[in-house]
């Protein structure tokens, strides 16, 4: 019994990867430290997956939410939207990414944003 169990947590440590669907953090470990900043995390998320054409761009700011600039992702951090919407909460906004029943944001994306707005939104 011993063996199996040793075999299986062996099995089971082995087998994390990255995340390579995201590529940007490590599935099997994440800290939520003072190096997640917007200039070294937060912001490769925005751009490639919310400040797009037709999105939170600074052309078309859907919402009214320009997610392009740093200024603007720390001023919507600071209000519960951010997170609600990512998460897929039930807040009165709507669920990003949008259209509904478009796939959310892994929850390692959604754990650095966390762990950014947590830590103060560190530029």
């Amino acid at each position: 019994m011993k063996y199996t169990l040793l075999f299986l947590l062996a099995t089971f440590i082995s087998s994390c990867t990255k995340d390579k669907t995201q590529g940007i953090l490590p599935a099997k470990i994440f800290v939520c430290d003072s190096t997640v900043t917007y200039i070294h995390a937060v912001k490769e998320i925005m751009d490639t997956k919310c400040a797009l054409s037709g999105c939170h761009d600074a052309q078309t700011p859907g919402g009214g939410f320009n997610l392009s600039a740093y200024q603007s992702c720390k001023d919507l951090a600071t209000t519960p939207i951010l997170l609600c919407t990512i998460r897929h909460d039930t807040c009165g906004y709507k669920a990003m990414p949008y259209p509904i029943g478009t796939a959310k944001l892994s929850d390692s994306l959604i754990a650095i944003i966390s762990c950014w707005i947590t830590n103060g939104a560190p530029l």
